[in-house]
């Protein structure tokens, strides 16, 4: 098996307390149960994470012990069902899921004012996302979903929720680049309740802007999926349900998904 180069990213993180070998073994354990819970999903959902990727988020979930997960980018809801559907309502405290999806009947006069940061959730308002996502997470009353910038409202529930003195499990699927990474930064040192930031979309598809040299080069950087020791092991849980952009590529090559864990 080819291993990422120890100098990009160490296998034990000694600053932040993660073991890799110790995860791994956690995630051999799981991998079952993982894909017999989201077997109802026969197919990745409109460009959501990998299946590999909602395995790694469940496996850390379990490995920090969390009992309260916060999303930012809801999108069409594929990532919080297989969260929803690994953990089950008695597991967690609940899924919270963040999305700053509009109400489609003002998408004119966001678009016709020009408002700076109309384009963050064009995505989701133009394919009619949440719709969708309220839809597929109808069957699972312990999920959440909030409306709203990221920006601000995930800062605020991640305080709310440490002051219950909740274990916070967190997957930033929006934003991407830099402000992703500030966000992640901000609730990371906002409180050690915040155990992990999983950062979606850093893998090698998007060398070209940096996005995983930046990760790797983040002191709480821990691993990615996108890196050999992890896909070569647990990418079968992919099997017969990848996405058509994925198919007759290596898989480790696609999106990816960058873990920073918070110094214990």
């Amino acid at each position: 098996m080819t291993e990422t180069p120890a100098a990009a990213i160490p296998p034990e993180h000694g600053a932040t307390g993660f073991s890799w070998g110790r995860f791994a073994a956690l995630t051999d354990r799981v991998a079952g149960v993982f894909v017999e819970c989201t077997a109802p999903m026969t197919e990745n959902i409109h460009g959501g994470l990998l299946f590999s990727d909602g395995l790694c988020f469940c496996a850390l979930c379990d490995y920090f012990d969390v009992d309260v997960v916060v999303e930012g980018g809801t999108g069409f809801g594929g990532s919080t069902e297989m969260f929803a559907r690994y953990f089950g309502p008695h597991r967690l405290r609940g899924i919270w899921s963040v999305d700053q999806a509009v109400n489609p009947r003002w998408e004119w006069l966001l678009a016709a004012l020009h408002l700076k940061h109309y384009s963050r959730f064009t995505w989701s308002t133009e394919k009619r996302a949440r719709a969708e996502a309220k839809v597929r997470l109808a069957p699972f009353p312990y999920v959440r979903l909030v409306r709203g910038d990221a920006h601000v409202r995930l800062p605020r529930l991640v305080a709310r929720l440490a002051g219950q003195q909740a274990r916070i499990g967190v997957l930033l699927d929006g934003p991407k680049g830099e402000e992703q990474i500030r966000l992640a930064d901000r609730l990371l040192e906002a409180s050690d309740r915040v155990r992990f930031v999983a950062l979606d979309d850093i893998g090698p598809m998007f060398d070209y802007e940096a996005r995983g040299e930046r990760f790797r080069a983040h002191p709480r950087a821990a691993f990615a999926t996108s890196e050999r020791r992890y896909f070569d092991r647990f990418g079968w849980v992919n099997q017969g349900r990848l996405p058509e952009r994925m198919i007759g590529r290596p898989e480790h090559t696609g999106y990816g998904m960058g873990i920073l864990v918070n110094r214990s």
